[in-house]
């Protein structure tokens, strides 16, 4: 769509965004220019926008993907999204093992939600919940 306002700069790692009617436009030295909108957008922007885990956008939004799912790569993992279970972040160990299972067209299905960590005994633990089950990590055994 049209442009909603002038190009700003000065954002993380010298760069910058221009916001659209459908969404915005993030450009930085080191990814160039991508545009990101809608759902995706709404979650990488929660999770931190350029300044979080994620970093800046990659690649534009792909879609196509099984059940009409969409993707689109950050710096550190990427986002997907499916009607039946929104836009959710993927990165990691478990992002890798999911990728290795055949991602959504695999066992496991689309993500629900994103990783969730704690630190029982001392030792730290993520989990993912996918449509067909959990992956889970820890930093003592990896995988399991």
């Amino acid at each position: 769509g049209y442009p909603t306002s002038d190009e700003i700069c000065g954002l993380t790692g010298g760069g910058c965004y221009q916001l659209f009617t459908g969404g915005a436009v993030l450009w930085s030295p080191a990814t160039g220019a991508e545009p990101s909108w809608g759902a995706i957008r709404e979650t990488w922007a929660w999770l931190g926008a350029e300044n979080g885990r994620l970093g800046y956008p990659t690649t534009p939004e792909y879609c196509g993907l099984a059940d009409g799912g969409c993707w689109q790569g950050f710096t550190g993992g990427a986002i997907i999204w499916s009607a039946a279970t929104g836009a959710q972040p993927s990165w990691g160990a478990i992002r890798s093992a999911w990728l290795d299972a055949g991602a959504e067209n695999g066992r496991y299905g689309y993500p629900l939600d994103s990783e969730s960590c704690s630190s029982p005994g001392g030792v730290l633990t993520c989990s993912q919940p996918f449509q067909g089950g959990s992956i889970n990590w820890s930093a003592t055994g990896g995988i399991y």
